[in-house]
Parts: C-alpha cells; structure tokens; sequence
C-alpha cells in the first residue's frame, strides 16, 4: 500500500472566508494535510525560516485592504515575501509549488517575477486548479 506523505501548507491570507474555501478544498481532497495559516507577511517570513513548506499560498493585499499599490514600500503585504524569496533563491527550492492566489493582478503579476518559480492562479481554491498541486507525494 503507497501512502502519501501529510502536506505542510502555508497559507498567507488575511480573508477568512477565503481560509474557509482552502481548508474545505483540502478536507475534500482527502489528503493528510497541514495548514499553518498567517495573516501577516513578517509572519510568514518567520515561518519560512525554519519549516519546509510541500506548498505555499501567498496573498498580496493583507490587512483587509484590497487593491493595494504594489509599487508601495507597506510591510503588511505579500511583496515583502516575494522580495525575500527574491534575495534566497535557494529558499524557494527547498520548498514544494509556491503559487500567489492574490486577486490584484498587477501585484500578483509582480510577485511571481521576483520569486522567479512561482505561478498566479487567484483562484486557485477551485477544484481544476486545486487538483494539479495536491498530488505532491
């Protein structure tokens, strides 16, 4: 019998209702799973500094703003994790599929350059989207 190994999951996002639709997706995949869920990029960063993550889901627009300026020098967005993977590239290796599920397309859009081995899928609690990243073994 193969068994799949429990996911550590990341999960930047500071909606609840959007942490509901996450955590209901993975109930449904019937996957082993946990998720280490943050609502501040500091945090995050923290986090990333001593686990290792099978998957990581950043948001851009945190603190309940929406639409914010990407361009902006805020600490309370997900740019601050992009930038930090940006100057580690070695982090981003050492981690599974890091995918920005911000709905700001232009921060998002910005996210995933400077993480350079990150994707875009603002919706990807979906089940189409959803099934391609929890088939990590």
């Amino acid at each position: 019998m193969v068994t799949m190994k429990r996911l550590e999951i990341l999960l930047l996002e500071d909606d609840m209702a959007r942490v509901v639709a996450f955590k209901k997706r993975m109930e449904q995949s019937g996957r082993d799973h946990y998720i280490n869920h943050v609502e501040t990029a500091v945090y995050a960063i923290d986090c990333l500094k001593v686990n290792k993550y099978d998957m990581i889901l950043l948001d851009h627009d945190l603190g309940g703003r929406t639409y914010v300026d990407h361009t902006n020098e805020r600490e309370d967005c997900g740019m601050r994790v992009a930038e930090y993977f940006s100057i580690r590239p070695e982090q981003v290796r050492t981690h599974g599929p890091i995918i920005v599920h911000s709905l700001n397309g232009p921060a998002a859009q910005q996210m995933v350059e400077l993480i350079g081995e990150a994707i875009w899928a603002p919706f990807v609690w979906q089940r189409e989207i959803w099934e391609k990243y929890i088939t990590i073994k």
